[in-house]
């Protein structure tokens, strides 16, 4: 019965993704710098921009993603002929998604496995990933499976107690948390969050192995970016985002297009807020309800109806407050289970029966009277 349930979840979402692919490529600025930047790597030119005048100008994307696609550039050099296959690293990527949601929910949220199905099927298919895995070369696929494999990585470092295996899975989950930042910039809050969650439990060991791991892998990039950083005459001569650093991007008005202008300290406050709105608005509600919003295509951007924005945002409080509430019942719960042994030793030592004291014989008087004793 479950081998049947495996074989139905990868068949829906081969049914899902394989009739939607095509040889588009580029349809995001960011796709088509990842193929070049994994030609340049297939073919040894190094990481970076190929396309400028001034060599050896490092991109401000860091190199997991490209690193995995120039795989495929070994394999199958011609392009657009292997556009297909590239799309078939986010597809595989999506499909072992799926098997580590199941192993998630069952594991460490104590799902039932029918229920985790049912949650593994609705993340594989969502059509947001089908659209970026199907009709684009996008680093979103391949960052959720590094992100969920390092959560359960870490969890199950957690699970192994304080001996050799918790630290090696230590060690691989802050090699796979690493990783995802390498993969996408914003993955390093997944290396603080594996970081933070093995501090709060007390971990000391297991945290420093942890950053150990985390950034072995990770400094590397970050000395070669140092090292290639783009100069201004550089970034004036490739007039493109590309070349600005996040440091830098962080400070536009719009990110990547320093021509619109810069922000201060002071407009942070309202840039915050405006986020979160949108986030909760538009942005979760392309993730409950994908279809009125389809914010992803580029030929369907538009502003979504004002019931299907009024609908994301109760979906989003709702989603909040279950999260909210799911985290208090672990706490409780976990409390409740560090606290039972205690209680029940307690207990034991209640029931207990007391044993009677019996007064000893003095070496001088003999054995002791049989009248009733002074205990």
């Amino acid at each position: 019965m479950v081998r049947a349930r495996w074989m139905a979840l990868f068949a829906v979402v081969g049914l899902a993704y394989l009739p939607r692919i095509d040889d588009v490529c580029g349809l995001f600025s960011d796709d088509a710098w990842y193929v070049l930047l994994a030609r340049a790597l297939a073919t040894g030119e190094g990481y970076t921009l190929t396309n400028v005048p001034t060599p050896g100008v490092a991109p401000v994307y860091p190199p997991g993603f490209p690193l995995l696609l120039s795989l495929v550039f070994r394999m199958a050099p011609a392009f657009p002929g292997n556009v297909v296959l590239l799309k078939a690293v986010s597809i595989v990527s999506m499909a072992a998604v799926a098997v580590l949601t199941i192993r998630y929910c069952c594991r460490d949220q104590g799902f039932s496995f029918p229920t985790a199905w049912l949650v593994a099927l609705a993340t594989a298919v969502h059509p947001a990933f089908v659209f970026l895995a199907t009709s684009t070369v996008m680093s979103e696929c391949v960052f959720t499976l590094l992100a969920l494999a390092a959560v359960i990585v870490v969890e199950s470092a957690l699970r192994d107690g304080r001996g050799i295996g918790s630290l090696q899975r230590a060690l691989l989950g802050g090699a796979i948390a690493s990783f995802a930042f390498l993969t996408r910039a914003v993955g390093i809050a997944v290396v603080f969050a594996g970081l933070g969650r093995l501090l709060l439990r007390r971990r000391w060991t297991g945290a420093l192995a942890f950053v150990l791991a985390a950034a072995t892998v990770a400094a590397p990039w970050l000395l070669y970016a140092r090292k290639h950083a783009a100069t201004p005459a550089m970034r004036a001569e490739a007039n493109d985002g590309v070349v600005y650093p996040y440091s830098v991007q962080f400070w536009h008005r719009v990110a990547g297009a320093p021509r619109l202008g810069t922000v201060t300290a002071r407009d942070l406050p309202g840039r915050v807020a405006w986020n979160a709105w949108m986030v909760a608005r538009s942005s979760a509600g392309a993730l409950h309800l994908y279809f009125p919003f389809r914010s992803l295509e580029p030929a369907a951007w538009r502003v979504a109806p004002g019931w299907a924005r009024a609908l994301a945002v109760i979906f989003s409080a709702v989603v909040l407050l279950g999260f909210a509430h799911g985290r208090r019942l672990s706490v409780v719960t976990g409390r409740s289970a560090v606290s039972a042994p205690a209680r029940d030793r307690r207990a034991a030592r209640r029931r207990r029966p007391r044993a009677r004291r019996v007064p000893r014989a003095g070496p001088e008087c003999g054995p002791a009277s049989p009248g009733p004793s002074r205990w």
